[in-house]
């Protein structure tokens, strides 16, 4: 009689932790479920997306763990107006469709965007309704760089020629700062790439919603024999 009743007990035992853990199987994670007051207009979230963004969602998370990323998909792929103001949330990857016309550019499919934590303009944002400029154009920002840039020695005896990759942030008042040589050449040119840019005129800086915000951005600077 005895061996009966530890038997029944111990087969609601285990039934219960089966329900405990079915249940908690269900439940998603909170930090993966973006709240409904952060949806931009025009969007939905995505919980399943294509192996290419859930792979480079899993980057994203693994390189910052304590962000929060998510996947948008656009509502119409044929609708103009992409870009939202990001006080929210901060655009960090664009997704396109497969252009079924060659001519045509491929549309915005959807967005992976970040949970912004703290002052949004304190971000360092790649898309931006206003994007920022030299002073004087850019035609006159690459005359300045041609005009300044110094060939150096070791790099003319060697032959050296192609381009830097110089990555800088244009800050809230139009300043290039953060600057650094993300590719190069060798050979003394990436240093001067980098000085050229450090002591270049300040441009016009980016905007959303009206308000100057900083910027990444990547500039190639050539290197050409005569």
């Amino acid at each position: 009689m005895k061996t009966h009743k530890l038997i029944s007990s111990f087969s609601i035992l285990i039934t219960l932790l089966v329900i405990i853990t079915s249940c908690e199987q269900q439940q998603a994670d909170p930090a993966l479920v973006l709240d409904e007051v952060f949806l931009p207009e025009g969007y939905h979230q995505v919980d399943n997306p294509s192996a290419d963004i859930a792979s480079r969602l899993e980057e994203l998370r693994l390189e910052n763990p304590k962000d929060h990323y998510y996947y948008l998909q656009r509502n119409d792929v044929n609708a103009e107006k992409w870009i939202f103001p990001q006080k929210e949330l901060k655009i960090e990857y664009v997704a396109h469709s497969e252009a079924s016309d060659t001519d045509k550019k491929p549309m915005v499919a959807g967005l992976i965007v970040k949970k912004i934590q703290g002052n949004w303009k304190d971000e360092k944002f790649l898309i931006v309704e206003s994007q920022p400029a030299p002073k004087y154009g850019l035609n006159a920002f690459y005359h300045y760089i041609q005009e300044n840039l110094k060939y150096p020695e070791l790099a003319k005896k060697e032959g050296i020629q192609g381009k830097v990759f110089v990555e800088f942030v244009v800050d809230e008042k139009g300043r290039l700062t953060e600057i650094k040589a993300v590719k190069g050449i060798g050979a003394g040119c990436d240093e001067e790439a980098v000085r050229v840019l450090r002591e270049a005129p300040q441009w016009i800086p980016a905007k959303i919603i009206g308000e100057p915000v900083k910027v990444k951005m990547i500039l190639p600077v050539t290197y050409k024999l005569s």
